[in-house]
Formats: structure tokens, C-alpha cells, sequence
């Protein structure tokens, strides 16, 4: 797999190459607008925004959580790199298992909406809370959207985000049956095919997998939180505090691994990597997760608006007549602060799009 923190990058990027496609094309508008009259019409705006947000950066990397099952696996056997042929990139990147699945969810949605049956639509509702889904900007919940409806959007959400993961596997190391069950394998390994690598290769590259998904993910929203802290107060320090052990237990354990007595060839690989995931388990767990854990800050990143130069106030008129002379801004006012984390948050995002 491309590196986790790559998979979301490339998410938070598609997000903000849709709004700009959204607002420069009336048809695009047109259309998306009738998609979602009649997928989500008792969802509003915002939450509409959020769960088409938050689906799509889930998505991006939900696909390699058959890595966990692969981890499993080789914690009570051995494991080749033929045995996980079986079972990664496998029914988790299919561009028909996953749409069929999201498929099969959303009519299970409207048929419970449908039923109208009270004790459905209060799990139902707590789940769309818990997701982050049914919010309002200052955090309460909201009471006006649907949420069988909020969650279908997120499914379908998801199962796009997963389409992008798959495109973005197709040119990374292993190849993958883009259309399980149909065995049949797609690839145009262009970034470190696994057949040419040697042993200390692979190791240095699951290694790299790791440092990417601290330096394209979690320092940036460690930087955007730590930005927000101070305005928000205590009620979000602890995610603050998580990302900083996160951080710092990637920079610890990865520079414990990357020294030659773990590089050379003394060590097989299959030691290296039960070795390295005994942290990575954790790590692999979190990245999965990190999405609706982040979910606030990952939305308000996203909806942050840049800061404009003040503009100059007109010339002040006395008697008809303009003096001439333009003012300066009115005492005590100040310019709009430079939310520094969101603008590195934004810019990794545009990066990758390129990418």
C-alpha cells in the first residue's frame, strides 16, 4: 500500500478539488444537487458537507484494514508474502465487493427509515452522532437532519474514498484484484515493485510506510490543534495530547528500527516486520480510526476560510464633498488571525492532489 498518511492526504485533496469543481461548474451543481435530493433530501447543508467529508477521508483508508487480519494471522503462524495475496488488496480494494456492500447498506438504511421504528432510529441516531456526522458549528447535536440519510451519504462517501485507495495501490509494490472475486490481478507497480527489492529494501520501506503516516497526517493535525487550543479551551486537549504520544512513540520506535543491527541481513524479514508490529498493530489500529476521532478538525480544516488583507476605508465626505483623503482602519480593530495548522493542513492536501 501507498503510506497511510498519503491515502489521506490524497482524500482531504479530492475533497477540496470537488468544492472548487462544484463551484466553477453550474451542471456539475445541477447534477450533484439531484444526486443528493434523492439519496439525503431531509439532510441539510452542513451535514450534508461533513459526512461527504468525513466518508471520503475514511474511505481513503479503510481498505487496508485486511492488513489487521494479515497481523493476526501471523501472530499465531507463519506468514509468507504469498499468503497475503489472499487476503490483502484483495475483497477490501474491489471496485465490486465495496460498492455492492454500500450498495446493500443504504437500501437497509431507507428500509428502517421506512418502518419508522423508534428504538432503529435512536440506534441509528447515536451512531451518526458518534461518527461526528449530526453537528452543529458549535458542537451540539443536531436535531434537523435525517440520520439513516447522514450515514447512506457517508457509506456512499466511503465506498468513493475506497475507488481512490484502489487507484492509488495500482502503482504502489504488490499488485491487486481491483475486481474480486474475479481473480484476476491489476497493476502498474511503478513505485518500488516488491520483486526487485532486496530484504534490507523492504524493511527500510515499511519503515518509510510508518514515518509518512506521522509526517503526512498526525504532525499536521498536531499543528492545527495545537493552533486551536488556546481558542477552543480544555474540552479538546486531550486530542492534542494524543496526537503528541503519537508522534513522538513513531519518532521513538522507528528510529529504534532503523539502525543496521535491525537492517542487516542477521535479521529475516518476517522477524523485522513481527518486531515492528507490535507497535504497528497500534499504529495500524489508530490510522483506521483517526478519521472520526479527527473529525471536528479535520472538518473545520477544511471549511477554513484564508485570511484576507483588511481593505481600505472609503474617503470620509463632509458636505458632498470627498476630502480626498483615505482613512486608515478604525482604532483598536485588528486583521484576521492566520490559522497557521489549518493552512499547512490545506496545503499538504493540494500537494498530494498534484501528486
Amino acid at each position: 500500500m501507498p503510506p497511510g498518511g498519503v491515502h489521506l492526504m490524497s482524500g482531504l485533496g479530492f475533497i477540496r478539488a470537488s468544492s472548487k469543481a462544484f463551484h466553477a461548474s453550474e451542471t456539475l451543481r445541477n447534477a450533484v444537487g439531484a444526486a443528493l435530493h434523492r439519496l439525503c433530501p431531509q439532510v441539510d447543508d452542513r451535514d450534508r458537507w461533513k459526512a461527504f467529508s468525513v466518508g471520503i477521508v475514511c474511505g481513503t483508508i479503510l481498505p487496508d484494514a485486511d492488513l489487521l487480519l494479515c497481523i493476526m494471522i501471523g501472530a499465531v503462524g507463519a506468514i509468507s508474502e504469498e499468503d497475503l495475496k489472499v487476503f490483502h488488496r484483495t475483497f477490501s480494494h474491489s471496485l465490486v465487493v465495496v460498492p455492492a456492500l454500500a450498495a446493500a447498506l443504504v437500501y437497509w438504511l431507507r428500509c428502517l427509515e421506512a418502518r419508522a421504528s423508534k428504538p432503529a432510529r435512536r440506534r441509528l441516531q447515536r451512531c451518526a452522532l458518534g461518527l461526528g456526522l449530526l453537528r452543529d458549528k458549535d458542537g451540539s447535536a443536531s436535531s434537523t437532519s435525517s440520520a439513516p440519510q447522514a450515514i447512506a451519504l457517508f457509506l456512499v462517501s466511503c465506498a468513493v474514498g475506497c475507488a481512490i485507495h484502489s487507484f492509488l495501490d495500482l502503482f504502489y509494490v504488490m499488485r491487486l484484484q481491483l475486481f474480486y472475486p474475479v481473480a484476476y490481478e491489476v497493476s502498474a507497480p511503478i513505485l518500488f515493485p516488491l520483486e526487485t527489492l532486496t530484504e534490507r529494501q523492504k524493511k527500510l520501506l515499511m519503515v518509510f510506510d510508518f514515518a509518512s503516516d506521522a509526517a503526512f497526517w498526525y504532525l499536521p493535525l498536531l499543528l492545527y490543534c495545537g493552533s486551536r487550543r488556546g481558542r477552543r479551551g480544555g474540552a479538546e486537549r486531550w486530542k492534542f495530547d494524543l496526537l503528541l504520544v503519537l508522534v513522538a512513540s513513531y519518532a521513538a520506535c522507528l528510529s529504534f528500527f532503523s539502525r543496521d543491527a535491525w537492517l542487516s541481513d542477521a535479521v529475516t524479514t518476517v522477524l523485522f516486520t513481527r518486531r515492528l508490529y507490535i507497535f504497528g498493530t497500534l499504529w495500524v489500529t489508530m490510522l483506521k480510526v483517526s478519521p472520526i476521532v479527527f473529525h471536528d478538525e479535520v472538518f473545520a480544516a477544511l471549511t477554513a476560510a484564508p485570511a484576507t488583507a483588511p481593505k481600505p476605508s472609503s474617503p470620509k465626505v463632509e458636505g458632498g464633498k470627498g476630502t480626498g483623503i483615505a482613512q486608515g482602519p478604525t482604532a483598536g480593530t485588528k486583521p484576521a488571525p492566520v490559522d497557521k495548522g489549518a493552512d499547512f493542513l490545506l496545503r499538504q492536501g493540494r500537494v498530494i492532489r498534484l501528486f
